[in-house]
């Protein structure tokens, strides 16, 4: 099932992600109360392309920290609202209420507002 771009990317500005335009692609990553969650995703310039496919869309599933592609299709389309997003993160990452464990997870390098890795090109994976 394929989603429309443009509906896509105002659904996720309505549920805490910031829009940051950077070179060939639309960067939205999510924040809460303040924080970054870790949680991202980006979109082409190009107009040419309309709707998301369902490639991008399972790529798009690791980037936004969801465990089901049903989940993805429900945030990129609106039935999931921002407090029940917010709700799945919580559970993933715990950090968010404890500040010993956000700085932890800094130190190693996991979830604290690093750069979202490149697409793999060559083994057409996403990273």
């Amino acid at each position: 099932m394929n989603v429309d771009r443009d509906v896509a990317m105002k659904s996720l500005s309505k549920k805490g992600f910031s829009k940051k335009p950077d070179g060939d692609h639309i960067y939205f990553h999510h924040e809460y109360k303040g924080k970054v969650t870790g949680a991202w995703t980006k979109f082409s310039h190009s107009k040419k392309e309309k709707d998301i496919n369902d490639y991008l869309i399972s790529c798009m599933q690791k980037q936004l920290k969801l465990d089901k592609r049903s989940e993805v299709i429900n945030l990129l389309k609106c039935p999931m609202d921002r407090d029940s997003y917010n709700d799945i993160l919580i559970r993933k990452i715990s950090f968010l209420h404890d500040p010993k464990k956000m700085f932890e997870s800094y130190l190693i390098g996991s979830w604290l507002d690093l750069p979202p890795k490149q697409l793999n090109r060559k083994s057409n994976r996403c990273d």
